[in-house]
């Protein structure tokens, strides 16, 4: 199922749609075990035998096994929906680390660049090497004026 959200992005839902057909096919297919048990019974019994008794215990058989089926297929499916919706909380947690990365990433690289262009400052405004004395200057340093 996608919705439109305001934005006009599509974004599908985490959980299944609900479907019940499974929970009918299962109680009817119940059913069906207790007619045809029934069935059996009486055609296969004696006419001077009273299947009340049996009847009861297939009846009293039947209805707490259905209703345990239905509570087992109503546990599969909340166990689905509480894993997609898990599965998709922990897809958010992922991107929201990897986003977390990136920002303390460009941090980092810009305080590293800060640095490096400092330095680079510092080094251009006070000269590493001494400069060449001119002509004149290496004179006075070979011959020093006379006083």
């Amino acid at each position: 199922m996608e919705n439109n959200d305001d934005y006009g992005t599509t974004s599908s839902s985490i959980v299944p749609t609900p479907n019940n057909i499974p929970y009918i096919v299962a109680v009817v297919t119940m059913m069906l075990i207790g007619v045809v048990a029934i069935v059996v019974l009486v055609v296969m019994r004696p006419d001077n035998k009273d299947n009340l008794l049996i009847i009861g215990l297939i009846v009293g058989f039947l209805a707490p096994t259905t209703l345990s089926l239905l509570a087992f297929m109503k546990s599969q499916e909340t166990h689905l929906s509480v894993n997609s919706r898990l599965d998709a909380f922990m897809k958010n947690a992922r991107m929201a680390a990897h986003a977390q990365g990136v920002t303390e990433g460009r941090t980092e690289g810009r305080v590293s660049a800060d640095a490096r262009t400092d330095a680079l400052a510092t080094a251009n405004s006070t000269p590493a090497t001494p400069a060449i004395p001119t002509q004149f200057e290496a004179s006075v340093f070979i011959n020093p004026p006379k006083s």
